[in-house]
């Protein structure tokens, strides 16, 4: 575990911002932890890979690794070889240097994400054109392929203990996989929208319930509970996160499993309690296409703001973050609306207001504009 740098005086409410780079050397497209977690390795548009350590905030230029833009960066968590994405091909390092010694074609368009299979130290990558591909990192040889869906992919996760690998999909369904067998276990169809990301809550064995998050176009967190061994559950069921107001890019969970960050295109970052899924707080609100990664072993939270080139890095205390007052609000899972009136009285196109659907002409409705107050406390 790394220690926060003492110099940052810590916040009351759980949070506390504890490092910050204004990016130089770049631009830089993606970023991710080192899985040692002493610094962090952000790759620039000219196939540079720059390591940060945020403890003492030196930034280091390890020098060209990959040819082209990097669209996915991922290390290897057991031999800490770094993968790195780019349009039309993967690229993976030596066991000893980050210099890359293998290059693997994918083809025209390419992966989207790229991650690591750490049990077996497999490669798996996932296309635009909705397949998942499983490689040999040393090889390159393919060793299975399994096409996913005709439409692109933007977003997978491992889950370690059961093998299980989830894929987000374009056409708003998450496909699990038993990656291994190549066998598909079932699709998840709930989203209204593109499903952009997903993850796996850590677990500590067999007997922990599998949940799964996913962020979607539509502009909700969702989370998947699976069945819970240790409570007698035998069948799962869904819990809808909605405090964000644009599509949701991003979803990632603490190594201790204690807390969900998600992140929308429009820089918002929530945080929310893994117990109650309860919203916790918002982190100050930064550029469009800012990207967001947990520490690998500590409570760290790192975000890239691609658009502004700035780095912030904060630490947060669970317990802490639970007592707050955004936390102790309540919140319906369950909630209705009902609307009721005389009819041809717009009922119908009110009701597409409050569902975010676009305006639809009826017999009684010819039009529409909507004024939007701001809210006020009673």
């Amino acid at each position: 575990m790394v220690p926060p740098p003492p110099h940052h005086k810590p916040n009351s409410d759980g949070r506390r911002e504890i490092a910050t780079l204004h990016a130089r050397g770049g631009p830089y497209t993606t970023f991710n932890w080192h899985p040692a977690g002493h610094s962090l390795a952000l790759a620039a548009a000219d196939g540079h890979l720059h390591y940060w350590d945020y403890t003492t905030e030196h930034l280091h230029d390890v020098g060209p690794v990959v040819e082209g833009v990097v669209i996915s960066l991922a290390f290897d968590p057991t031999s800490g070889r770094l993968a790195s994405a780019t349009r039309g091909a993967l690229a993976v390092s030596r066991r000893t240097s980050e210099s890359h010694a293998l290059t693997i074609d994918t083809g025209d368009e390419g992966p989207t994400v790229v991650l690591w299979q750490p049990t077996e130290g497999y490669l798996i990558s996932c296309d635009y054109d909705g397949t998942v591909r499983t490689w040999d990192p040393d090889s390159g040889y393919l060793i299975r392929q399994i096409h996913n869906s005709p439409h692109p992919l933007w977003g997978a996760a491992f889950e370690v203990i059961d093998g299980l690998l989830a894929v987000a999909c374009e056409d708003g369904t998450i496909k699990v996989w038993r990656e291994e067998a190549g066998e598909e276990i079932g699709d998840i169809t709930q989203h209204d929208g593109p499903v952009l990301d997903v993850a796996w809550k850590p677990r500590g064995n067999r007997q922990d319930a599998l949940v799964l998050a996913s962020g979607s176009a539509d502009g909700t967190v969702r989370i998947w509970l699976g069945p819970d061994p240790a409570k007698g559950s035998r069948s799962g069921h869904t819990i809808v996160l909605e405090r964000h107001t644009e599509k949701v890019t991003e979803v990632n969970f603490s190594s201790d499993g204690s807390l969900l960050a998600s992140t929308a295109i429009d820089g918002t970052t929530l945080l929310w309690d893994t117990v109650d899924w309860a919203f916790l707080c918002q982190l100050p609100k930064l550029s469009a296409g800012t990207r967001v990664e947990f520490h690998p072993s500590s409570p760290v939270l790192a975000r890239f703001d691609i658009e502004q080139q700035m780095c912030d890095v904060w630490h947060l205390d669970a317990a802490t973050l639970a007592g707050t007052d955004s936390a102790m609000e309540k919140r319906y899972r369950n909630a209705k609306v009902v609307l009721m009136g005389d009819s041809s009285v717009g009922k119908s196109g009110l009701a597409l207001v409050l569902t975010g659907h676009n305006y639809q002409a009826t017999e009684s409705t010819h039009g529409r504009k909507v004024w939007t107050f701001a809210s006020t406390e009673v």
